[in-house]
């Protein structure tokens, strides 16, 4: 009698428990779907457009293998162009300052 008591409250609480995840899990996906919905409203309020978002899945990375700017990989060569600075006499004839929209040819 207490063996059939055990199991069917062991069932209960299986059940009970089963269904407290389900609706936790209904509660995430609802508070994810409005906070998307609002997202997306504001997005539409402000007139701009939500950037998309995608997610790759690449397989597993092996870091043993992976460059980067880490301590044990290569230095990077920055992309620094160095110029010879010259000066510029805004009077000069040769100094051309461009036009404003309003002057450009019609089409």
């Amino acid at each position: 009698m207490f063996q059939l008591l055990n199991r069917l409250w062991s069932t209960f609480l299986r059940i009970l428990l089963m269904l407290f995840g389900l609706m936790m899990a209904a509660g995430v996906m609802a508070v994810g779907a409005v906070f998307g919905i609002v997202l997306i409203g504001w997005a539409l309020l402000r007139g701009r457009s939500v950037p998309p978002v995608a997610f790759r899945w690449n397989g597993p990375v092996d870091w043993r293998h992976r460059r980067g700017s880490g301590a044990a990989g290569p230095a990077m060569k920055p992309d620094v162009v160095d110029i010879e600075v010259r000066e510029v006499d805004p009077l000069s004839p040769k100094h051309d300052s461009p036009k404003p929209a309003d002057h450009l040819p019609l089409r």
